[in-house]
């Protein structure tokens, strides 16, 4: 096998194309590691297919899920049945930020440190203090791509974002992580959550730039409404 792997029943005879190792799996190469219940490994196409509990980290990010297919050659791992991609980064003040991110199918490209979630995909930023977590910020869309070098990420198909400040909608987002700074793209509108869920201080544009932790917002484009907001 091109990775290190141990189990509580491992193959006797390692010559066949497919090879099973059975309970307690712990799969290791380079800074990618996995643990599950089953892994089957096909050399010919050099693919191992994980199942059971699944946990892998590339480092970076801790995914769970129920079944994991990871391609060798490719440094590719990709994750079924409620997968969850977890960050947790230590912040200033004591507070912990949790970067998690929830879709049908999750992706880990591990060469490009890139990953991406495909359908009914969720990430929420949340920032633990004491103990308690409570969320900073949600981004619901279609599907995302993370760049995990540049801290970024790319939202497409039916954006939608909910925070204590303000709540939008939009066909794209960008999340840059380093300035705080979200960009919603295409059919914008954002306002500020009343307390029956009505919209307040509603605002629309082809383009919204807003500062999360300044809670501020720069319309780009013709603006409709105005709510908290620069031009």
């Amino acid at each position: 096998m091109p990775f290190d792997v141990t189990g509580d029943a491992m193959p006797a005879d390692e010559t066949g194309n497919v090879l099973e190792v059975r309970g307690n799996v712990r799969v290791t190469r380079g800074a990618f590691s996995m643990s599950c219940d089953l892994l089957r490994y096909e050399r010919k196409t050099d693919t191992a297919l994980a199942t059971g509990e699944v946990r892998a980290s590339d480092g970076s990010y801790e995914l769970t899920c129920r079944r994991l297919k990871y391609q060798s050659g490719k440094q590719l791992a990709i994750a079924w049945d409620d997968p969850v991609a977890t960050r947790r980064t230590p912040a200033a003040g004591g507070v912990e930020e949790q970067v998690e991110l929830r879709g049908t199918q999750i992706s880990l490209d591990l060469d490009n440190q890139r990953i991406e979630g495909l359908d009914r995909v969720e990430l929420t930023r949340w920032l633990v203090r004491g103990g308690k977590r409570e969320r900073d910020v949600s981004v619901r869309s279609d599907e995302v791509e993370i760049d995990q070098v540049a801290r970024s990420s790319l939202f497409r198909g039916h954006v939608a974002i909910e925070s204590a400040a303000m709540e939008a909608r939009s066909e794209r987002a960008f999340l840059e992580e380093p300035l705080d700074r979200l960009t919603l793209i295409g059919s914008a509108e954002a306002w500020s959550p009343g307390p029956g869920g009505e919209r307040r201080d509603e605002v629309s544009g082809a383009k919204i730039l807003h500062f999360l932790k300044q809670k501020r917002s720069i319309v780009i484009g013709t603006v409709q409404g105005r709510m908290n907001i620069e031009r």
